[in-house]
């Protein structure tokens, strides 16, 4: 049982069904039914007539839309959920594997005679891992990513650069490591990501002793 349901709406169990809130793969079945007449004529006069292609996903986006849409946070709907987490990915391991190896700013790393290639080398290696996935990064993210990694105006720095200037604990393992391994896995070259999960792995044995 998720978060959601354990917090909104009780699941109910008998010995021949269950009553519980939809789910995201629930849209298949809830079309099939939906879509027969002799299921239709026994629900309320609100589901339309033809049902329409892809109406139950239409319904669960609305329902969904309109949960976010009292949050607090910035949200926004994906088509294509895991593409997304891939570029974001790529983006955060490429971040934070160059602030924290160099233990600065983007601005202050590009800076120096040898940084933007450093910096485009890490995006690369971490863009190539994403497309030998099978989610490569998109153009718009392309950019994105070379803009805030490789200007030298940027003043981004990682979170992870700033939990270790404040001296506090680091996800290495669950971010740079975890590319790495996806990386090595899928036959890539990971030179530069193993030197910077090296570098934090060293900041955490230096931490903990």
């Amino acid at each position: 049982m998720s978060a959601y349901e354990k917090n909104s709406i009780a699941t109910l169990e008998t010995r021949r069904l269950v009553l519980r809130p939809l789910r995201w793969e629930d849209a298949p079945r809830v079309q099939l039914l939906f879509s027969n007449p002799n299921v239709r004529r026994y629900m309320d006069g609100n589901i339309p007539h033809p049902y329409p292609d892809n109406g139950a996903e239409d319904f669960l986006k609305g329902r969904i839309a309109a949960t976010l849409a009292r949050v607090t946070f910035e949200s926004r709907h994906s088509t294509n959920v895991l593409s997304d987490l891939w570029e974001k990915f790529a983006f955060m391991a490429a971040g934070a594997s160059l602030t924290c190896l160099m233990r600065a700013s983007v601005g202050d790393i590009v800076a120096t005679p040898e940084g933007e290639r450093v910096a485009r080398q890490f995006v690369e290696e971490c863009q190539v891992i994403a497309r030998a996935a099978g989610y490569p990064v998109s153009e718009k993210g392309a950019g994105f990513a070379a803009h805030m990694l490789t200007n030298p105006k940027s003043p981004f720095k990682a979170s992870m650069l700033r939990d270790i200037e404040s001296g506090g604990r680091i996800e290495a393992d669950h971010l740079v490591g975890d590319m790495l391994r996806r990386g090595r896995q899928l036959g890539q070259a990971v030179n530069l990501l193993a030197i910077a999960f090296a570098h934090l792995k060293a900041y955490e044995a230096a931490s903990r002793g």
